[in-house]
């Protein structure tokens, strides 16, 4: 209501709000107020990315406070004032100073604390959760995400590579669970233009082409973690990557269960976390997982291990999260998350040689990835908030920030589609909705 009343409202509108999202999505100044003392006057995005203080910080959501010396005991570099979660990168380096005591999932941050082994002092910091599960006795270092990422996420982009939609985004939200709004975390279409996806409360959603909802159903189990991706097989199934669950669960289109794969471990046909799914010609299952154990497990239709290829690391053929998967021509597109890039290869994990370039970009967490009818690829970015666009040689296009929505750019989205007739859906995780976007081919 109130983002209607702001969009289409002749005059000035002033209004007031605990809820720092809506602040920042809505406002063109903002007046940060605590015990009737103005702490902090500015745009949303000055305040949000360099606030005056900690409590103007706190004030505007979720923050790490680093005070004169902490920067460089804690950090890559040395730092003073606040750094927000989507802006801290937890990485393990086995011989680091800094040790995990604990880490506490909070939705979508983890809470970590730390303590450093030479100067016996500890702290906690929050940082954007999904990468992988931090145990007590992990090293890490902290190391901080430029500037300009954090205030891509909210809402700015490189003027050179800006892409235009060609039409007005379409937004629309999952169905309410009792008082909550849940979060959509994958999206996909069908060929008929049926929008599937999942959200965070557990459930498989189902929406016609002009978003309105037609059905919904619940995983078989979904207490202990909620799936992460969802692929329309050639053949009409529905397959989800029940991730906490370490399975892939197989549906018809209303909903009944055909078929499970899967169970917790590191051998063949077994699962850590699994992210990522496609579908090949011969209707062959390709599953990415993450969780120490990162690589791409290849299953015919029937769910029968096949074979794998990949493993943990940096390297080459190497993976940190493989949380997207798209094939095209013979190819698998992959989105390499925390190593952030594409990595393309053959149908046995083999690199396939690329044009001078090719997918070379700047990417910060690129969680997914889809192919368009076009021949261009699409990649979402759950780090820097954005849409990329390449063309099929791997030539980047430009990248879309959702600036223009009524609800403002993405935050943190997690998952990406493309509908039949080329319009890019985005699974927008961090604003609770999902959008539709058409590109200028």
């Amino acid at each position: 209501m109130l983002a209607s009343i702001v969009e289409y409202a002749p005059r000035a509108i002033v209004f007031s709000t605990h809820q720092p999202d809506l602040a920042l999505r809505l406002a063109d100044h903002v007046i940060c107020l605590a015990d009737g003392r103005v702490l902090a006057t500015g745009s949303p995005g000055a305040l949000y990315a360099e606030p005056p203080s900690r409590a103007a910080a706190e004030l505007l959501g979720p923050c790490n406070w680093f005070a004169d010396s902490d920067g460089a005991v804690w950090l890559d570099r040395e730092w003073t004032g606040c750094i927000r979660p989507e802006r801290l990168r937890m990485e393990p380096v086995p011989d680091s100073e800094l040790e995990v005591v604990a880490a506490q999932s909070q939705g979508m941050l983890e809470r970590v604390t730390l303590t450093h082994r030479q100067r016996q002092v500890s702290r906690t910091v929050l940082h954007s959760a999904g990468a992988r599960t931090w145990r007590r006795g992990d090293r890490v270092v902290l190391r901080l995400l430029g500037l300009l990422l954090a205030l891509c996420v909210l809402g700015c982009g490189a003027a050179d590579e800006t892409l235009r939609p060609a039409s007005p985004p379409i937004t629309w939200t999952t169905p309410p669970e009792g008082m909550q709004l849940p979060a959509p975390r994958a999206v996909t279409a069908a060929p008929d233009g049926t929008v599937y996806a999942l959200d965070n409360v557990g459930r498989v959603l189902a929406f016609n082409p002009l978003g309105e909802s037609a059905k919904r159903w619940w995983m078989p189990e979904y207490t202990v973690g909620r799936p992460e991706r969802i692929l329309v097989c050639r053949d009409g199934r529905l397959a989800v990557a029940d991730t906490h669950y370490h399975r892939v669960v197989l549906f018809d289109a209303d909903g009944q269960v055909l078929g499970v794969f899967g169970e917790r471990g590191e051998g063949p046909g077994q699962f850590i976390y699994p992210v990522a799914i496609a579908e090949d010609d011969r209707q062959n299952l390709y599953v990415g997982e993450y969780g120490g154990h990162d690589r791409v497990q290849i299953f015919r239709p029937d769910g029968e291990y096949v074979g794998e290829f990949g493993s943990f690391g940096v390297g080459p053929g190497q993976f940190q999260r493989p949380s997207g998967i798209v094939w095209r021509d013979g190819r698998l597109y992959i989105a390499d998350a925390f190593n952030n890039r594409i990595f393309v290869c053959d149908e046995r994990g083999q690199p396939v040689a690329l044009p001078p370039g090719a997918f070379v970009a700047d990417l910060h967490y690129p969680y997914d990835i889809a192919a368009a009818p076009s021949g261009a690829f699409y990649v979402v970015e759950y780090g820097a908030g954005r849409v990329t666009k390449f063309a099929a040689d791997g030539t980047l296009v430009g990248r879309y920030v959702g600036e223009d929505s009524v609800l403002g750019p993405f935050r943190t989205p997690w998952g990406l589609g493309v509908d039949p007739q080329g319009g890019v859906l985005v699974a927008d995780t961090g604003n609770r909705r999902l959008v539709r976007v058409d590109f200028a081919e």
